[in-house]
């Protein structure tokens, strides 16, 4: 029961939580752009950023 109510609370919010993490994502490559990292491209240091928190997230919530 508690995954089919997961699901259906995913279902009914998948595309508000899409359109905020695009926000969120675009917002930080638009931060990171502005400042200078050398060599190193804002999107790349955005996609190693969110992959590490929702990496750390996942673990978190599954040891808890």
């Amino acid at each position: 029961m508690r995954d089919e109510l997961d699901a259906r609370g995913w279902t009914a919010h998948h595309d508000s939580f899409s359109a905020d993490l695009d926000a969120g994502v675009r917002t930080l490559v638009r931060r990171l752009a502005g400042l200078d990292f050398g060599r190193a491209p804002a999107a790349h240091l955005a996609a190693a950023l969110l992959a590490s928190s929702l990496t750390l997230a996942t673990l978190g919530f599954t040891i808890v």
